[in-house]
């Protein structure tokens, strides 16, 4: 999608000059995430160690049922990677490993085709001295404070009610969040590692540069603690780089005239529409910008009663009138129409791919491709699928043809 010749936005945009492009807004946070995590070191070193602690844990049954009986609270634990708030707010992969000195070897852990005890292996000593440094516990509380609120505005941005104004809104709100933990991360980081006895960087510590990297003969200024200060720039520059990508992801000509066209909507239920108002800046394919300015003002008096959050209660309120009501509106009804066919996020279909695959995976010898398609529509909207009376799906499907009504009836 980033490409400028053959990409699908290029392509549609020869077709259909004027249409509006919007990329998924999971897809862009995901993106943003993606750089963050490759392009910092300290981001990119704790993911390595997240991987291979969970790897260490996956890898034997007895290492992942003394996991389990650690963290697991009476919830279920899955064999995917090891949450990075467990591991930071309890230290886990410590605890487990300290654990596991008691725990016996295990035989079905074998390398070489000889038994292999933990003891043995150079990777979970290594891990574990890792675990034990405070610049691991510093990355971890990082991690966790530029993640976690990206997860809750990934689930927001995947909600029913997702729009537009409310993405560039949550977008606004991340931005704020990640700025606000700049300045109490590193408190947050001593506090923590004098809470765990980790060894603290000594603060006493100075740094020079080499002389042969030095062209002049004047004294350097003294660096005091040259590591702290290089901790804080790496946790900067994340912020920086995230904030950086969220504005390349979202502040697009797209999503600025889809949120305008939101904003318009919603305003003219409020009876918040004048006359200086230009219509034509919503760039609507439609060419009557009077008929739709006026049809604007007169919604503010069909709705004043109303309260609009989304747009689409407002497309639910107009489905609700008399036909002869919505005749008036009728090219209000178009500019809904566009708000809601223009997807914020594209995850449902993303979703809908995914199961396919693995449904193909278990049932491509049992089942045609039409069949397989139904199936995962069904699993994919299954929340939609448990809303349905099974007695109106059943006595539609007797009476819908003789057939079915003599053998079924």
């Amino acid at each position: 999608m980033a490409r400028r010749i053959s990409e699908v936005r290029t392509r549609l945009a020869e077709l259909c000059p004027g249409s509006l492009f919007v990329h998924c807004c999971n897809h862009s946070l995901d993106l943003a995430l993606q750089e963050v995590a490759r392009d910092v070191s300290l981001i990119a070193e704790i993911f390595n160690f997240v991987q291979s602690v969970s790897t260490v844990i996956r890898e034997s049954a007895k290492r992942m049922s003394l996991y389990q009986s650690l963290f697991s609270e009476g919830e279920p634990v899955t064999n995917s990677a090891v949450s990075h708030k467990v591991v930071c707010e309890d230290q886990g992969f410590k605890q487990t490993a300290t654990g596991l000195r008691a725990a016996p070897p295990d035989p079905m852990h074998s390398t070489g085709g000889q038994n292999c005890s933990w003891r043995d292996s150079p990777k979970i000593f290594g891990l574990l001295k890792q675990a034990q440094k405070a610049r691991t516990a510093y990355g971890l509380l990082c991690c966790e404070a530029m993640f976690g609120p990206c997860e809750t505005v990934a689930k927001s941005l995947q909600g029913d009610n997702a729009s537009v104004s409310g993405a560039l809104e949550c977008i606004l709100v991340l931005k704020e969040r990640m700025n606000r933990a700049v300045d109490t991360i590193f408190v947050k980081a001593k506090a923590f590692a004098a809470a765990h006895s980790l060894e603290w960087l000594n603060e006493s510590r100075v740094c020079r540069t080499p002389s042969r990297f030095r062209d002049t003969a004047a004294v350097e200024d003294v660096a005091d603690c040259a590591a702290e200060a290089k901790w804080r720039r790496e946790f900067f520059e994340a912020v920086d780089l995230m904030n950086s990508e969220l504005d390349c992801c979202f502040d697009q000509a797209g999503m600025s005239t889809a949120a305008r066209r939101e904003k318009a909507l919603l305003d003219s239920t409020r009876g918040l529409v004048s006359d200086s108002d230009d219509v034509s800046a919503l760039q609507l394919p439609m060419q009557d910008f009077e008929s739709i300015a006026l049809q604007l003002k007169m919604l503010g008096g069909l709705t004043k009663d109303q309260a609009f959050h989304t747009v689409n209660d407002l497309g639910r309120f107009m489905a609700a009138l008399h036909p002869q009501t919505r005749g008036l509106f009728s090219e209000v009804e178009k500019l809904i129409h566009l708000c809601l066919c223009l997807p914020v996020s594209t995850a449902c279909s993303e979703i809908s791919f995914s199961a396919l695959r693995r449904l193909k995976t278990w049932l491509r010898s049992k089942v045609s491709q039409c069949r397989l398609t139904h199936m995962a529509l069904l699993h994919v909207h299954k929340d939609i699928l448990d809303d349905l009376n099974l007695q109106d799906v059943i006595g539609e499907f007797i009476h819908r043809t003789p057939e079915c009504k003599s053998t079924f009836g």
